[in-house]
């Protein structure tokens, strides 16, 4: 759970805050009632560099179920005046965020910020059936056969990494769409090299991206099964292609 704005409705003039909550989820208080954002209720909020504390606060004393809450205000807000320098300049216009289960991406006219997109998962079992449909096309067509690749051990004897791994990189993809939320409630300022929350961002980003390289087994697997797909198509329509297959 985490302070991430300081905010004042438009039109009732409640003074409240913007906090993430410990499953994730971004939700707005103003001490009375607590609101999950929504694009409605974050244009009905301007965001204020001030608040009134002791007011919130009045409003949530002896309510046991916003004790966390309380706690964070009292407990976060001297460290967040840190952040009031920053969140008190000029909003970056013209956001555009796209955030699914599958694809998170946050741009501005000018700059990228995350485009990210949870890839898919692979079965083992039709993997090694191709695998054995490209072998026995090789033989029936006389194609001489390495197994320098190594396709088939791989599939079998890495199959317990590459499942922990696509559970590893769904929940840190759900955690980046956790905090994309996050962004979006909170926007994107001038002066971003200092947002913390953006920061966090880039952090959890670069995580995911080294699924993709590396001595990560998700691309390993990735390209088997790309290859295998290859090889099945050539060897079914042009049969006379090689001469020499790695498996």
């Amino acid at each position: 759970m985490r302070l991430v704005n300081l905010c004042r409705h438009k039109t009732a003039d409640w003074d409240g805050f913007v906090f993430v909550d410990d499953d994730g989820s971004v939700q707005i208080t103003n001490g009375v009632c607590t609101w999950p954002t929504t694009p409605q209720r974050m244009e009905a909020l301007e965001m204020v560099t001030e608040v009134d504390t002791q007011c919130i606060l009045a409003y949530m004393a002896g309510r046991s179920e916003l004790e966390p809450v309380a706690a964070l205000l009292q407990g976060e807000l001297p460290d967040f005046r840190q952040d009031v320098e920053y969140l008190a300049g000029p909003l970056i216009k013209a956001m555009d965020y796209k955030i699914s289960d599958e694809h998170v991406r946050i741009t501005s006219p000018n700059t990228c910020f995350v485009d990210l997109r949870l890839g898919g998962r692979l079965e083992q079992e039709p993997l090694l059936e191709s695998y054995h449909q490209v072998l026995q096309m090789a033989k029936a067509q006389k194609v001489r056969i390495s197994y320098s690749n190594h396709m088939k051990r791989t599939l079998t004897t890495k199959w317990e990494e590459y499942e922990s791994s696509i559970a590893e990189r769904g929940a840190l993809f759900r955690h980046l769409i956790a905090q994309a939320r996050v962004i979006e409630a909170r926007g994107i300022h001038y002066g971003c090299s200092n947002d913390k929350e953006l920061s966090r961002l880039m952090e959890i980003e670069e995580k995911l991206t080294s699924y993709g390289y590396g001595n990560s087994i998700l691309p390993c697997i990735s390209s088997i099964a790309s290859q295998l797909e290859s090889l099945k198509n050539d060897l079914t329509h042009d049969p006379n292609r090689y001469s020499m297959i790695a498996l």
